[in-house]
């Protein structure tokens, strides 16, 4: 059957390759330097939340946001590469200037020699990039849905953007499968490994109920309809919510994570667009606005996460939606 997220024919149980790499989620992450204001998710009183399922975890309290990154592409291949060119030409700058405007052979070599020195800090470096990128598209190709399920319950609020008719009414700033890899990589930031490791846990329990004896079977739309996947995509956007307050900031740290990780294409120069990285977002969020905005929803959220931490989720989605947003200009 189609997949309505990747749009590939898959068989639940069954691997279809859509790339050669090993798929282990990345788990490093960059050390944080502010707090934003969070939502705790606390359970009052201490009630496991309903239905029954897994207690849900604090959001971003306890930890910090991730910085964004002060240079374009931090932790990628490409900001590695420029990194490296720009240190050996400063090098050089800083030897001609020392010795009046002349270079020699010998000192070119002595410096090559200072940065060969260096040779096994480097190959670390680039080889945990490469591991952490490869891991990335991995995710993208959806290539093991089974085992990681939350993959395609987080990209499937998005899915939509595209589709081809959206993409072309978006033009420049369309957003395409193309931002998958990047995609992962900062969801791996933004939430810990343990929490990424329970909505997977929490996801691959829906799945395995849903599909019963007939795996092969399987329909991934039943699992974006189901109560229990609706829950935890809930508690997944009230976790990631609070990260995106400081929204400018947010965007200038995803956007070029995204953009140095592109799905490569020798043929196609598109990249992500600060407005489709609005239209990524806002599609994302709204189920999150949607529950907020239903009796009943609202309801479920004041008894699973308490008024404060509601109120909190409340504030910064209106700030993402207020009259005085920039970010629904021309939609």
């Amino acid at each position: 059957m189609r997949c309505p997220v990747c749009q590939r024919r898959t068989k639940w149980g069954i691997k279809m390759p859509m790339s050669d790499e090993p798929r282990n989620p990345p788990q490093n992450r960059p050390a944080a330097s502010r707090t934003p204001r969070v939502v705790s998710l606390r359970h009052p009183g201490g009630a496991a939340p309903k239905p029954a399922a897994p207690a849900a975890q604090p959001p971003a309290s306890a930890q910090a946001a991730p910085a964004p990154a002060a240079a374009p592409g931090t932790d990628s291949i490409a900001a590695h590469s420029r990194l490296l060119v720009s240190t050996f030409t400063e090098r050089l700058k800083s030897e001609v200037a020392r010795r009046g405007g002349r270079l020699y052979t010998e000192d070119i070599d002595r410096i090559a020699g200072e940065l060969d020195g260096k040779r096994a800090q480097l190959e670390a470096v680039f080889r945990k990039t490469f591991e952490t990128y490869v891991q990335a598209r991995e995710r993208a190709a959806f290539d093991h849905a089974r085992e990681f399920p939350f993959d395609r319950l987080i990209v499937n609020t998005f899915a939509e953007l595209f589709a081809a008719k959206r993409a072309e009414a978006d033009g420049e700033d369309r957003v395409t499968r193309k931002v998958l890899p990047g995609f992962f990589m900062a969801l791996d930031r933004m939430l810990p490994p343990e929490r990424l490791a329970e909505y997977q846990e929490r996801c691959r329990k829906i799945v395995d109920r849903i599909a019963g004896s007939d795996e092969n079977a399987f329909d991934w739309r039943s699992l974006y309809a189901d109560a229990d996947a609706n829950i935890l995509l809930i508690d997944a956007l009230a976790a990631l919510v609070p990260h995106f307050e400081a929204y400018e900031k947010r965007r200038n740290w995803f956007l070029p994570l995204v953009n140095d990780n592109l799905q490569m294409d020798a043929n196609d120069t598109w990249e992500l667009s600060p407005r489709g990285f609005i239209n990524l977002t806002l599609a994302m969020f709204q189920p999150l606005r949607n529950e907020l905005g239903d009796i009943a929803g609202r309801a479920r959220l004041m008894d699973r996460y308490g008024p404060a931490d509601l109120q909190n989720l409340q504030r910064i989605i209106d700030k993402m939606w207020g009259p005085s947003s920039s970010l629904t200009a021309g939609r």
